[in-house]
């Protein structure tokens, strides 16, 4: 995929990403 949708699709694995890497080093 490309464009928006893409960027978009990113924008949220990274925002997940970030969420577990919060609860995994959370403690």
């Amino acid at each position: 995929s490309e464009g928006v949708e893409a960027n978009y699709q990113d924008m949220a694995n990274y925002a997940l990403f970030a969420l577990i890497l919060l609860e995994l080093t959370g403690d």
